[in-house]
């Protein structure tokens, strides 16, 4: 049974970062269908997250982290599948791009749909990817729809890349942690914006900007 460090005022679970326990997994869905904010491992960092298009939910991020909120945050999906209805089609190299590098540390910057539009405040693109973490596929996977995230820290400074610090960093103001451990990577992902032409490394990452 997983085990809850702290009942109130924030739910802390301790997971199995290669087989993350159900309850703990179905509490974190519960929570965010209830318009809640949690805190999550990745494969580069941990996440702070929301449903999508829960806008209340999202302006906590923005508040808690202290971002600018002309700094966009960024959508986690299952699947590249699960993007289709907000981003504009892919080309055949972008699809070639995500077949090699999702899901991992790799986010990639689409032009928007209309419905993305929406989704964003009116931004014409968005980012988005698929993580290569069990906890975090398992939560988008139960979830059923995206996530909107930035890495768990304060703007301006590190993220959180171990359970320990997310906790320390968010206990009392997000409304659940799940405690996986230490991040694989311990760095954040690269971002790489395939709106332009030539493609553009926004962010140098987990992945170098030699590879792609």
């Amino acid at each position: 049974m997983p085990t809850i460090v702290r009942e109130d005022p924030t739910k802390v679970f301790r997971v199995n970062a290669r087989r993350p326990q159900k309850r703990c997994v179905q509490a974190a869905v519960e929570c965010l269908r209830r318009g809640g904010v949690v805190v999550f491992p990745t494969d580069t960092v941990y996440g702070l997250a929301a449903r999508a298009f829960d806008r209340e939910a999202v302006r906590r991020i923005y508040q808690l982290k202290g971002r600018r909120w002309t700094k966009p945050l960024v959508y986690f999906v299952s699947s590249a599948e699960q993007m289709s209805s907000f981003v504009e089609p892919l080309s055949e190299p972008v699809r070639r791009l995500i077949k090699r590098y999702w899901p991992g540390p790799l986010t990639l910057i689409f032009t928007a749909s209309p419905a993305g539009r929406l989704l964003t405040g009116g931004r014409t693109t968005l980012g988005v990817r698929v993580p290569n973490h069990p906890s975090a596929l398992a939560l988008l996977q139960a979830l059923g729809e995206p996530l909107a995230t930035t890495s768990a820290n304060r703007s301006g400074e590190p993220a959180a890349n171990r359970g320990s610090q997310a906790v320390r960093l968010f206990r009392g103001l997000v409304d659940l942690i799940l405690d996986g451990g230490t991040t694989p990577l311990q760095r954040e992902s690269t971002v790489l914006d395939v709106t332009t032409t030539p493609w553009l490394v926004v962010r140098e990452g987990a992945i170098p900007k030699t590879q792609l």
